[in-house]
């Protein structure tokens, strides 16, 4: 046996003669991404679980008794008159809970169960998406745990479309910024459509989701350099070929044919003024910047005046899709709300399906300080004073984001309102700012030891 054998068998050791064990492996991403998941899912159905009784009228109630009806050969009849439910995937998926379960209440639990398991996986497509962006399995974890962490999870607690429309849409919408990215975006631009049909399905109100996708693979052209955009053009052409067809036939059937959208046909004949759409979408919009936690859209509005987030190969195709989403949502759901005289407030749920793409730019501004610079910040927090214009009716049940905002900064400073909201974004953009300045200053801090 020679000295270089001698020298494998024995074990490391430090200057001072001490054994230096092997450092243990880290965890793979993919378990604490599962990790993240089976936190989510407990902590949600346990909610799910304390929230007895039906809360949302009359949505729990058609949902239940059309799934039953599913389970027991009636279909969708409701004491023997059909009820036209178009969009019915939703109704589909909860259904074998009323199959499998005699009694009412534990069919009403399971299906809810089921809601929360469909709810909480769009932490995948979060974190797929944040892997490529931010260049870290790691730090991906961040927004896919931010993805869950809102009042919009609340929809696991009732028997909604929503429990199965938000990670479907939010899956569409990863799909899509990620097609952006490639030089070939067929196969995931095909896949971003049909999840957007399978959204759809769920709840009739994302078939905008359809001309959001078309809209981006044809408006991200706009951004990129001239010496990329006709290459581009050539190979997104079958994505707007087909994405045009489905927007197409889809606006034609329901002008032509508006049965084909179910008992929501009457939305074609809805004339509400102009005046009300503009009032109504804005105040959508504020739904969602207090439902994000503010810091997310308020950036994204910083974000969207600057050049160099949009030349950006990362953040470009996040802002489109993140405002093509935001601003469709909110124009229809402002539409919407506009014509029904009884719901003075807005209904944040409407504008949710785009908060998943708010906080995965946020996490990537924060590692990307450059994109935005003071500039950004600064336009972030100019906008804020809109915050002033929400109503001072609030409606707990349908704007959980403000109303819980508003009930916690009252009970700490007595502000209430829209000063209260304004109060808690400023805060909040405070306080973002100098984490992610005092995070830089020790990463360079490092840097330069290192060097040393």
């Amino acid at each position: 046996m020679n000295a270089a054998d001698v020298a494998e068998r024995l074990p490391d050791t430090a200057p001072g003669g001490v054994a230096d064990h092997p450092r243990r492996r880290p965890i793979p991403s993919g378990w604490l991404l599962l990790g993240v998941y089976a936190i989510a899912v407990a902590l949600y159905s346990v909610l799910a679980l304390r929230s007895p009784l039906p809360s949302l009228f009359p949505d729990e109630y058609r949902y239940a008794h059309l799934a039953r009806g599913l389970a027991d050969g009636t279909g969708f009849d409701w004491h023997g008159v059909h009820i036209d439910q178009t969009a019915a995937l939703y109704v589909y998926f909860i259904a074998p809970a009323w199959a499998v379960f005699g009694s009412t209440v534990d069919a009403y639990n399971a299906a809810k169960i089921l809601g929360t398991l469909a709810l909480c996986a769009q932490v995948v497509p979060v974190w797929r998406l944040s892997r490529e962006l931010l260049g870290s399995d790691r730090l991906a974890l961040a927004p896919a745990a931010l993805s869950v962490a809102g009042t919009w999870m609340l929809a696991a607690t009732t028997t909604a479309t929503e429990a199965l429309a938000y990670p479907l849409t939010t899956t569409a919408l990863c799909l899509t910024v990620l097609a952006l990215r490639r030089p070939q975006p067929v196969r995931l631009g095909l896949l971003a459509l049909l999840f957007a049909l399978l959204a759809a399905w769920a709840r009739i109100q994302l078939a905008v989701l359809l001309p959001v996708v078309l809209g981006a693979f044809a408006l991200d052209l706009v951004r990129l350099p001239p010496g990329r955009r006709a290459a581009a053009a050539r190979a997104r052409r079958p994505l707007l070929l087909v994405g045009g067809a489905l927007v197409a036939t889809g606006l034609i059937a329901a002008l032509a044919v508006p049965s084909v959208t179910g008992d929501y046909n009457y939305v074609v004949h809805l004339r509400p003024g102009l005046g009300a759409i503009v009032r109504k979408t804005g105040l959508q919009l504020l739904e969602l910047t207090a439902l994000a936690a503010f810091v997310p859209v308020l950036l994204a509005g910083g974000a969207a005046l600057s050049p160099r987030a949009w030349r950006d190969d990362r953040s470009g195709p996040l802002l489109l899709v993140f405002w093509l989403a935001a601003l469709a949502t909110a124009v229809q759901s402002g539409f919407y709300i506009a014509s029904v005289p009884g719901v003075p407030s807005g209904i944040d749920r409407y504008v949710a399906y785009a908060v998943p793409l708010a906080v995965v730019l946020l996490v990537l501004l924060a590692q990307q300080p450059q994109l935005v610079a003071r500039a950004g910040w600064a336009l972030a927090a100019l906008l804020a004073p809109a915050l002033l214009a929400a109503p001072r009716s609030v409606v707990e049940a349908i704007e959980r984001g403000i109303w819980t905002t508003g009930h916690r900064v009252d009970g700490l400073v007595g502000v209430h309102d829209g000063p209260a909201l304004l109060l808690a974004a400023l805060v909040l953009l405070a306080l973002t700012a100098a984490g992610g300045a005092l995070a830089r200053r020790r990463h360079g801090h490092g840097a330069r030891q290192g060097d040393a």
